[in-house]
């Protein structure tokens, strides 16, 4: 017997008889908007910034995308970051002790 909890009445109902009718609207997706608006969302191709590459202004971001693939620039965004391969293991710590004592004796 499988059960779910209803949000409507905060009581188990058994999933293999009908859903009660005083529960079900609690199902039915919402059909609001999101906002009072008369129109649709739309994301603007307006942009103000200057190229990391060349310096150049622009106020599109189609032709800045255009300018990074000429230029070979990979834009990046929302992307996960991936763990490393190397352990910490592989990493020779006596050298780095070595520089930065001599760093710091240079300093002195």
């Amino acid at each position: 017997m499988s059960s779910r909890l209803c949000r409507a009445c905060s009581d188990w109902h058994d999933l293999s008889q009908p859903w009660p009718r005083a529960c079900a609207g609690h199902f039915k997706r919402s059909t609001e908007a999101r906002s009072s608006l008369p129109r649709p969302m739309v994301i603007s191709d307006y942009v103000d910034c200057n190229s990391p590459v060349s310096g150049e202004r622009f106020t599109s971001k189609a032709e800045l995308r255009r300018h990074y693939r000429a230029n070979g620039v990979v834009e990046v965004g929302n992307e996960t970051i991936k763990p490393r391969d190397n352990d910490e293991d592989d990493i020779k710590i006596a050298p780095i002790e070595r520089e930065v004592a001599q760093a710091i004796e240079s300093l002195s």
